[in-house]
């Protein structure tokens, strides 16, 4: 049985890799960029998907991560000791962990883009360069789904957020 964290990985994968109307397997590094780049054998494929799927894979759960090491630090301090902690030093507790973690974040975030771009370009550098037709054709198919489910996300992001902020309000009252 699959996880439900490998199936939202692969999910992601698979968006890297399409075909185009000749039946050629296209890859998109960038996905949403302008290049791509045409996968003849298996091998390589093979060889890409299992770098793609580490990437997002360490990807997801560094934002997940960093996700629990914000949340959970900045609201205790708010829930823990209702009153006996002034408000301006909750405040300040809670932006300056918020700040070190985000950092955190950034610096772990930005070296593992680095080494995914470095490895993609060594991968790359023997693969045919698909020219901007082919990645017209190939890319429309996957845009309207891909708008779909950034849309799902960012709708609930927003209904986890103005729950929490109703949440954290009755626990005040």
């Amino acid at each position: 049985m699959i996880s439900p964290f490998a199936r939202l990985i692969d999910y992601a994968v698979a968006f890297h890799f399409k075909r185009d109307p000749s039946g050629r397997l296209v890859f998109l590094p960038l996905i949403s960029k302008g290049q791509g780049y045409f996968v003849e054998s298996k091998s390589d494929e093979e060889k890409l998907r299992a770098f793609v799927k580490m990437y997002r894979s360490a990807n997801l759960l560094l934002t997940l991560l960093c996700y629990l090491v914000i949340l959970a630090p900045t609201s205790l301090g708010y829930n823990l000791y209702a009153g006996a902690i002034p408000m301006r030093a909750k405040l300040m507790t809670a932006v300056g962990t918020g700040l070190f973690w985000v950092l955190c974040y950034g610096a772990s975030g930005w070296t593992l883009w680095s080494l995914y771009k470095k490895t993609i370009g060594n991968f790359t550098d023997q693969l045919a360069v698909a020219g901007p037709g082919v990645l017209g054709q190939v890319s429309e198919a996957s845009s309207g789904r891909r708008r779909l489910a950034l849309l799902i996300v960012f709708a609930a992001t927003i209904i986890i957020g103005v729950a929490l902020l109703v949440a954290v309000q009755q626990a005040h009252r």
